[in-house]
């Protein structure tokens, strides 16, 4: 992100219908013709009990008590349709049977112990010819279209007077599968989700048996997941699936910023949670990773023990425990794209397509010295982050924000970006995007977040920053609105670092509009630092803060690179 003392320049079940119906999976049958017998295939019929299951044993969503039932999830099995035994004897589909595509492709009709000449009949009407296959007499049906079926078959010599008639259907098509939208639920509350699919298919939510009605289902859960998978099997063993996520709420949030270091410097980290304790703040802000590259924790991600990357100061659990005790949440500050750290060992060893470099093949620089920017377009580069992301998910952070998500500030003519495909605000998209389903994946519901420029609003294509396109997957952006950051002049402001609220209440606007019509919130980082020329006290911050305020917003985030706040400018929150 930035040094307060050395900026940068600028800047988201149902019963089964009982039909007379058989379903066939994947084979039809396997002849023995010299043993005089035929394998069947395993058939699953719409007409079976669902599988035995001690009551209990499972949840069973969209119940009204949560648990102790099953729904059906399938069904037992049957064997293929044959007449009798010994010669003459049909086998294929019984009569009423759905076939999936697989068992279309695979599907062979047989009368065992008969020459091809001794059989007759039609398919849908048409005349069928059987071959001699061995001791047997076979038809392979092709191109057989979705619908119902009807096979006629006249055996000379054949039992029950060589008579056959067979009904099947087939069915290759996937079930419909719909899911409402679900409307957002804050983190350990129930979740309700609503949707149709075929009737007669079984669904399941999660792994979880989902009841259907007719054609709708609901899946009901106690505390709301991250995401939801639902997924759609109709009678014929046709699948439908879809991924749900659910959408959390940002809380309020007041934060302060600290570094690793700072946290693990006492005098620090007691005046940071007594602001907690006296309600000024409900959160705060540790370095997962910072512009150096460097990790706070003993993290046990592969990558980062390759590249000598962990330097311990402080302990997650413990530093979780401590916030959470004194009432606040825990945001961890994860610098992506600025990564000496990450870089040098990269160019070093030959990995130079995961460096980020000038027209010349040398490493980019730019004004952040040697080595500052791996390649944000580089898969193995955007892994090394997303797995710490989820790492420090898992470990218990509440919130994971990125920093330098973003290409350097910079002339684009001016950078080699080796492997990226699209635009450099297309490829930064897509790691959030990555890392959002990432989070999902690890089932956990810690909330992403961005920073970005101030100009991020207005001109996103400077560091890759499309705000429109990243929030979707986010659950909130911080701009980074300081007043001291600003070019005299923007947003008609004359100057800026003596006008914060000037500044501040113009920009967020801005940002406000950027995420309209999605969930995403928006919460500024806001200066509580001096730096050129104008010194900053109460007045200062409580000015951006109304400019918050003022355009709805009433989170924030400060920076201090020293992590000295401002204390007085805070008012208790109620």
């Amino acid at each position: 992100m930035r040094n307060a003392l050395t900026p940068p320049a600028d800047y988201r079940i149902r019963s089964l219908i009982r039909r007379p119906l058989v379903v066939i999976p994947l084979a039809l049958l396997v002849a023995g013709a010299a043993a005089g017998f035929a394998l069947a295939p395993r058939y699953r019929s719409a007409r079976s009990a669902a599988p035995t299951e001690t009551a209990g044993a499972r949840q069973h969503i969209g119940s009204k008590t949560g648990q102790g039932s099953s729904s059906p999830t399938g069904a037992a099995t049957s064997s293929s349709s044959s007449s009798n035994s010994g010669p003459g004897r049909f086998i294929g589909p019984a009569d009423g049977a759905i076939l999936n595509k697989a068992a279309v492709r695979t599907l062979r009709l047989a009368v065992s112990g008969v020459t091809g000449d001794r059989v007759h009949g039609s398919l849908d009407g048409v005349a069928v010819t059987f071959q001699t296959a061995g001791s047997d007499a076979t038809f392979q049906p092709t191109a057989l279209a979705d619908g119902r079926h009807t096979l006629e078959l006249t055996i000379a010599g054949g039992p029950d007077g060589g008579r056959i008639t067979r009904n099947f259907t087939v069915d290759t098509a996937p079930p419909k599968l719909t899911v409402a939208k679900p409307p957002p639920v804050d983190k350990g509350k129930p979740l309700t989700l609503s949707g149709t699919t075929e009737s007669g298919s079984t669904l399941t939510a999660n792994g979880l048996p989902v009841v259907v009605a007719g054609d709708a289902w609901k899946a009901n859960f106690a505390t709301a997941p991250a995401a939801v998978r639902i997924v759609a099997v109709d009678q014929a063993g046709n699948t439908s699936s879809t991924d749900v996520a659910v959408h959390f709420p940002m809380p309020v949030t007041r934060a302060i910023h600290m570094t690793a270091l700072a946290w693990g410097f006492q005098p620090k980290r007691d005046a940071a949670l007594a602001l907690l304790r006296e309600r000024k703040i409900n959160a705060i802000e540790v370095d997962i990773k910072d512009e150096s590259g460097l990790i706070g924790y003993q993290s046990a991600v592969p990558m980062a023990a390759t590249i000598g990357a962990v330097e311990s100061h402080y302990e997650v659990k413990t530093m979780v425990a401590r916030v959470h005790a004194a009432g606040g949440r825990v945001i961890g500050r994860l610098v992506a794209f600025r990564d000496p750290k990450f870089t040098e060992w990269a160019w070093k060893n030959g990995h130079r397509d995961m460096v980020l470099q000038k027209t010349d093949g040398t490493p980019y620089t730019g004004s952040y010295g040697a080595f500052a920017f791996p390649n944000f377009a580089n898969a193995i580069v955007q892994k090394y982050n997303s797995d710490l992301a989820v790492e420090a998910a898992t470990l218990g952070f509440d919130d994971v924000l990125y920093d330098y998500v973003r290409r350097p500030d910079g002339k684009l003519a001016d950078m080699r970006i080796p492997g990226l495909a699209g635009s450099p605000e297309k490829s930064i998209a897509a790691f959030v995007t990555a890392t959002k389903r990432g989070l999902q994946q690890a089932g956990v519901t810690t909330y992403l977040g961005a920073s970005v420029f101030g100009i991020a609003a207005t001109r996103p294509t400077e560091i890759a920053q499309d705000v429109a396109q990243m929030a979707p997957y986010l659950d909130y952006v911080s701009p980074m609105v300081y007043p001291s950051h600003w070019a005299p002049g923007e947003y008609k402001v004359a100057n800026p670092n003596a006008q914060p609220y000037d500044i501040v209440a113009r920009s967020l606007r801005d940002f406000q509009r950027k995420v309209a019509g999605s969930n995403t919130a928006v919460i500024p980082w806001l200066q509580d630092f001096s730096l050129g020329g104008v010194k900053y006290g109460p007045d200062q911050v409580r000015a951006q803060l109304k400019a918050a305020a003022d355009n709805g917003i009433q989170s924030f985030l400060l920076w201090n690179a020293e992590a000295n706040y401002t204390a007085a400018a805070l008012t208790p929150m109620k």
